[in-house]
């Protein structure tokens, strides 16, 4: 049994934590590779939630994702 609800916010503490240098590695339609780290991710997801809140939008709304087959897709972080 877990203490809290399973977050995806959760998710990314925990890598951030314990595999903050494993990457994330995608290509995108050109055949172009990006790579980041979790830790990069967890900043950005910050940033996204900090800026949402920052524009009135707070949970618990959620919030559809429209972006390509890029890194962006992970646009939430």
């Amino acid at each position: 049994m877990q203490d809290g609800p399973l977050l995806i916010s959760g998710l990314f503490d925990y890598a951030e934590r314990y595999h903050p240098k494993a990457e994330i590695v995608s290509r995108d339609a050109d055949g172009g590779e990006h790579r980041y780290g979790y830790a990069e991710a967890a900043a950005r997801a910050r940033r996204l939630a900090s800026a949402l809140r920052a524009a009135g939008i707070l949970p618990p709304p959620c919030l559809p994702r429209m972006t390509g087959e890029v890194p962006e897709r992970l646009s939430f972080a």
